[in-house]
């Protein structure tokens, strides 16, 4: 992501598991919009809808809940998994010390992408 559009104003890459790339993959291969998820067939969907989306959606199932919650459960889910707390602050882009930054890049994509993998597996089941 762009840090344009990060908390942080910093560019953050995540690596995609398997599972989700071939998800991707498929949903593109059926879009015919430039974005594998759209609005209205030639927009990206803004943030401002997800939010909405998020909204709607925990007055019907009745369980008050944001968008943000959603990365709050992601990260305890981690948590719970045995991820490393850095390796789940770096998944979430939080802010780092420039000491910090440098150690943990050069031991952490390795852990980053294990995680992300682990996580997938436990979504997609």
């Amino acid at each position: 992501m762009p840090g344009s559009i990060t908390k942080n104003g910093k560019d953050h890459r995540l690596p995609l598991s398997p599972q989700i790339v071939e998800i991707l993959k498929e949903e593109k291969r059926l879009s015919k919009s430039p974005y594998v998820f759209s609005f209205g067939g030639d927009r990206f969907i803004p943030r401002r809808t997800i939010n909405n989306w998020c909204s709607e959606l925990s007055h019907k199932v009745g369980i008050k809940f944001t968008s943000h919650d959603l990365r709050k459960l992601a990260a305890d889910s981690l948590q719970d998994m045995g991820i490393n707390d850095d390796v789940i602050e770096m998944i979430l882009n939080h802010s780092q010390g420039d000491l910090d930054k440098v150690y943990k890049q050069r031991y952490s994509q390795t852990q980053v992408r294990l995680a992300i993998d682990k996580w997938a597996g436990v979504v997609l089941g």
